[in-house]
């Protein structure tokens, strides 16, 4: 652990911009903020994630007995430093796990490695071997079954159990195949400006083809969008987004482009034509012409 003493906190120097007692500095400065016995196989966890040391609560104020308040106290590393971990490859702004100083505790972050999309399957079984943990033991008996059933798929549907066997359709089979497709892609990671370019693809599609925004958060349309690319998944937004941020982005975009165009087409008029009924049910039309492009 950094030094905790008088003598440290009496020091000083700067961490991005403010002064704070050595100790404290020593701290956001050192990996894993200094934690010490984490043993090899604990850090082979953490070498999943990126770290970044976080000052929090620096404006706190205490409350006195008569019911005011007092300055913050003076800044120490058990109070005032966290570390931040996030999975390697997913900057998601809120997808990190916060660990109070000397408090770190790799075995808790296990099953967050094993569910993240952005790590393989090869480092998650690397990880898993050998490991007594519930998360490892639990996640090898799936992928061997995974594979194992993959494996028999391959060879054309060979028996898992006689009772499975008796169960599968061709059909069942198929599907089976089909999914064994999908699963043995490459699949890469999207930057952040194609996620972008395939979010505007996408409202595009549900607004011209006028398709239900509730279709969004649908199971079978997730599962197609994951066929397609597994890494975009992560990424899709609620039906709220889509109707109220995505749809006022693409129309004020598309009234840009209509202003633009309908701006270089002057001195055109074209008949636009009202239709209404009166007062007895008649059909009654206005007719009034505008300068507008044609």
């Amino acid at each position: 652990m950094p030094a905790t003493g008088d003598g440290a906190a009496a020091e000083s120097n700067v961490w991005e911009g403010r002064k704070v007692p050595a100790n404290v500095y020593a701290a956001l400065t050192t990996k894993w903020r200094g934690q010490s016995g984490i043993a090899k196989k604990q850090s082979e966890v953490l070498d999943f994630f990126d770290e970044r040391a976080v000052l929090r609560d620096t404006d706190q104020t205490r409350m006195t007995a008569g019911g005011g308040s007092e300055p913050p106290s003076e800044l120490s590393a058990k109070n005032n430093v966290a570390t931040e971990f996030r999975i390697n490859g997913d900057d998601r702004q809120d997808r990190f796990i916060l660990a109070k100083y000397g408090q770190i505790n790799p075995t808790r972050m296990i099953k967050h490695v094993l569910s993240s999309k952005f790590v393989s399957d090869e480092a998650k079984h690397a990880l898993c071997t050998g490991r007594k943990a519930t998360e490892c033991v639990t996640w090898l008996q799936e992928f061997n079954e995974r594979q194992r059933t993959r494996l028999e798929v391959a060879k054309g549907g060979a028996a898992v159990t006689e009772a499975e066997l008796a169960s599968l359709t061709p059909a069942e089979r198929k599907a089976r195949q089909r999914q064994q497709i999908l699963d043995e892609r490459v699949v890469h990671s999207l930057s952040a400006a194609q996620i972008t370019a395939v979010h505007f693809a996408l409202c595009t599609f549900f607004f011209i083809c006028r398709i239900p925004f509730v279709n969004i958060e649908h199971w079978a349309f997730i599962l197609f969008v994951k066929s397609l690319n597994p890494a975009y998944v992560p990424h899709l937004f609620k039906r709220t987004a889509l109707s109220t941020t995505w749809l006022a982005t693409l129309r004020a975009e598309t009234e840009e482009k209509t202003e633009s165009f309908l701006g270089k087409c002057m001195g055109r008029k074209t008949i636009i034509i009202d239709g209404f009924k009166d007062r007895r049910g008649r059909h009654v039309m206005n007719i009034s012409d505008a300068k507008v492009c044609d």
